[in-house]
């Protein structure tokens, strides 16, 4: 069977602003382009206040529309593709390790519901980044703990230090520990996109870290 990713950026939320901003365009003709409900200092209020939101809505409808067919796999660009099968192809199992298609189960990333050393190999795409209020590394640590000795790694985020820190101090310790090929990979630089096109996603800091505990 093969595996369908549908699309990071649901067509329903494109959608949904597309909706927000015609409800905003409406609002700003009838309460602030027209005298037919409002007049003087409410109506210029009326109509600055939906004008604004009419504006801000727009730029989001077009901009989540030119991710949706960005990360589309039926799309041109199909870079969700990328991003996946790029990073998958970092991801070995060791001698008699164990692969499985997919299997989903609801866990806390914090605190895995899986004892130490459970997997064969680990991997994930831009998760970490949206667990907010949480040390990353300490995230990072979390998931090597149910990773086998031998097993391989694959983790894609945006490591940018202002939500990692200090990355290549991280790896170094990993490298003391007795992890083995670590490093950290820069997908922005033409891996997986280039640094425009990352910027314009709003994916800048795309790192993907690797390594063989």
């Amino acid at each position: 069977m093969k595996s369908d990713y549908k699309n990071w950026v649901l067509k329903s939320m494109v959608y949904g602003l597309a909706g927000g901003t015609i409800v905003a365009f409406a609002a700003f003709l009838l309460l602030g382009a027209t005298r037919a409900f409002l007049q003087g200092t409410p109506r210029l209020i009326c109509g600055i206040i939906f004008g604004i939101a009419t504006l801000v809505l727009l730029f989001y409808t077009v901009w989540m529309a030119a991710l949706h067919r960005t990360f589309d796999y039926n799309g041109k660009r199909k870079l969700a593709k990328t991003i996946i099968e790029g990073t998958a192809k970092y991801v070995s199992l060791p001698e008699s390790g164990v692969g499985l298609d997919v299997r989903f189960e609801e866990g806390n990333a914090i605190h895995l519901p899986f004892d130490d050393e459970s997997f064969d190999s680990v991997t994930s795409n831009y998760v970490y980044h949206n667990i907010s209020g949480h040390d990353k590394q300490k995230l990072l640590l979390e998931t090597l703990r149910v990773l086998k000795k031998g097993g391989t790694f694959a983790i894609h985020d945006l490591m940018s230090p202002a939500r990692y820190g200090d990355m290549d101090a991280f790896v170094r310790e990993l490298k003391a520990e007795g992890y083995e090929d670590v490093r950290l990979i820069d997908t922005t630089d033409g891996t997986f996109m280039g640094k425009k096109e990352a910027s314009w996603l709003g994916l800048a800091g795309s790192t993907l870290r690797t390594g063989r505990k």
